[in-house]
């Protein structure tokens, strides 16, 4: 959500800057035809657009560009992060008792908790908890590091 409203922020900039560059170009048509001696009362240099003109109208091509290239981004990923959401709910889903249980715990530790930890607070055997940590960490649903004498229990990114 935050991506999407960073491309409308651009594209409502580059409006701004376009409104702001054309009103700009004007004034200094209008200046270029007041001062010029012309006799005929057009001027030729009131039809040409400054470099600085082109260069601005340019930049805000680009910005108007890059805004809704970042909307369209972030709408892709938002629909594979709700896809990827489902995934892991109907992975959670598919978890027996135990393996509900340890990984209820690991997510209200954020995330991250040491396996020795585990075991105090779920109250299940060492190897018990070993052996589920195993067919979780094989499903995907989490990874140990090793830190120290002990394993650190880290819930995979989705």
């Amino acid at each position: 959500m935050r991506t999407k409203s960073i491309g409308v922020i651009l594209i409502g900039i580059c409006v701004v800057f376009l409104f702001v560059m054309t009103s700009f170009v004007d004034d200094i048509n209008q200046g270029n035809e007041s001062s010029c001696g012309c006799p005929t009362g057009e001027c030729p240099m009131s039809n040409d657009l400054p470099l600085y003109a082109y260069l601005g109208f340019f930049i805000a091509l680009l910005l108007g560009i890059l805004g809704v290239y970042v909307i369209l981004t972030a709408r892709g990923m938002e629909r594979e992060y709700a896809e990827k959401e489902k995934k892991l709910a109907e992975q959670v889903k598919s978890l027996d008792e135990d393996e509900k249980k340890i990984y209820e715990e690991i997510y209200r530790a954020d995330g991250v908790v040491f396996q020795a930890d585990l075991v105090k607070e779920t109250e299940l055997p060492k190897a018990k908890v070993s052996r589920v940590l195993d067919r979780l960490e094989n499903k995907g649903l989490l990874e140990r590091r090793r830190k120290g004498l002990n394993n650190l229990v880290l819930l995979r990114k989705q």
